[in-house]
């Protein structure tokens, strides 16, 4: 009949089948890919991390892995000699030791020390420098982001942090957006050409803009963003694609690729324009253009009643008008002027009193009859100088008449204005400038098509 073992019965016995082996005592020597996890280490507690065989031929996801872990005790004492990264080769001395709580054993390091980059590093960087030479990363063949997205492609897991990060940070910015989600493996061996795949599915839905990435991890973990089938899917897109991996501060090769770079899937949401801020942006164009427009009809406005100004001061009419006005108030001033004379002289001679009656009788008398004759022969001579004066004034009117801008205009001519105002040479405008002219009875406006100059001799050119 078996055993029947209890569990920590089994802990204690593999762990002394393993502590009491010579070939572990007193401490082995490990080399391997170092995997620190997305929140790396410190040097001021315990150090955890895995260690990766980079020469196992199976899938990454399977490859054999190694946990250990340094103790703060040791760091302090220099047991750690360089500031480690993910993806290094490193050499870690130590001795096994097995968790029962876990039921695992793990590598207690004493010393760590750099062996030379990690065997993925370099299968990166091997293709990082084949991508380059080939042009993947030149600007040129890079495509822009629209600046008003309304589809959105998001290749990802479904079942991740970064999935809802972007749908949530996207729906805050813009609910008006359409998101759509082609699910993809993120992690292991299969998912390089699960993301591929859907980077092909979804470029052919008419997307404004595709977002592909995941919230980070460690280099094992983001090693399909820099494989080769990703980023020739990213090439080929006719989409533009933000690279969204999360991580720093290393890139991965899809990074390298994509039209653009976004350190988390939260900053690729923001890449989709804000609609309330757009909005907001639209109405305050529109504000600006009313009062644009208002300003520019109170200028017409303004021009309209300067020009009406200029052209009633100019008008016949109107001259006619006022100098009779002037005529009738210089012929009540002359009129006044007399009477007032007259009572006057009438005054004064009175005031001689009767002793000058009769000796001033005769003179009197010729005094009178000469001013009867005067006044008899005023009103001729005033309307003589009056019918002067008239006919002056009908000449000016004349004059003035014949002068007069309406005049020109109903006589065939026409005021030729452009926008910096009149024209009065060709020289003034060039061909396709707007033109108004201005007649008798409206305004033409037109625009120039052809010009002809005359020379000193008056033959057009």
């Amino acid at each position: 009949m078996n055993r029947v073992w209890t569990v920590a019965k089994l802990n204690n016995y593999i762990s002394g089948l393993i502590e009491d082996d010579p070939a572990f005592a007193p401490q082995i020597v490990v080399e391997g890919n170092v995997s620190l996890g997305p929140k790396g280490y410190s040097r001021f507690s315990h150090i955890y991390f895995t260690l990766i065989d980079p020469d196992d031929p199976a899938p990454d996801y399977q490859k054999a892995k190694l946990s250990c872990a340094m103790w703060k005790s040791t760091v302090e004492r220099g047991g750690l000699t360089y500031e480690m990264k993910n993806g290094d080769n490193i050499r870690v001395t130590g001795r096994i030791a097995v968790y029962g709580a876990r039921s695992q054993y793990q590598l207690i390091a004493t010393r760590i020390e750099n062996a030379g980059a990690g065997k993925l590093e370099e299968a990166k960087r091997a293709l990082f420098n084949e991508l380059r030479a080939r042009g993947y990363f030149e600007a040129d063949h890079k495509k822009p982001i629209p600046a008003y997205i309304t589809r959105v492609g998001i290749v990802t897991s479904p079942t991740g942090e970064a999935v809802h990060d972007i749908i949530r940070n996207i729906q805050l910015r813009n609910p008006h957006v359409e998101i759509y989600l082609v699910p993809a493996l993120v992690q292991g061996d299969e998912a390089a050409r699960s993301i591929a795949e859907a980077l092909y599915i979804i470029d052919r839905l008419g997307m404004d803009v595709i977002i592909c990435g995941r919230g980070g991890g460690s280099p094992e973990d983001l090693m399909a963003f820099s494989s080769i089938e990703v980023a020739q899917a990213i090439y080929d897109c006719e989409t533009p694609v933000i690279s969204a991996v999360g991580h720093e501060p290393d890139m991965s090769i899809s990074d390298y690729v994509a039209d653009l770079r976004v350190a988390t899937p939260t900053a690729a949401a923001m890449q989709i324009f804000d609609y309330r801020s757009f909005c907001e942006d639209l109405y305050r164009r529109r504000d600006e253009l009313k009062g644009r427009i208002n300003h520019r009809i109170m200028e017409a406005e303004l021009h309209l009643r300067r020009v009406k100004e200029q052209v009633d001061k100019g008008a016949p009419d109107l001259f006619l008008a006022r100098m009779e006005k002037e005529l009738i108030r210089l012929r009540k001033t002359i009129e006044y002027s007399i009477s007032d004379k007259l009572k006057d002289r009438e005054t004064a001679m009175s005031g001689y009193g009767p002793f000058l009656k009769n000796a001033l009788g005769l003179k009197l008398g010729s005094v009178t009859g000469a001013l009867s004759l005067a006044a008899a022969s005023l009103p001729q001579a005033m309307g003589k100088k009056l019918e002067n004066r008239t006919n002056t004034l009908r000449l000016a009117a004349q004059k003035i008449e014949y002068s007069s801008p309406l005049k020109k205009l109903s006589d065939g001519y026409a005021y030729v204005e452009g926008d910096k105002g009149r024209i009065t040479s060709v020289s003034q405008v060039k061909r396709d400038d707007q033109i108004r002219l201005t007649l008798s009875d409206g305004m033409i406006e037109s625009r120039v098509d052809k010009i002809k100059e005359k020379d000193i001799a008056g033959k057009e050119e």
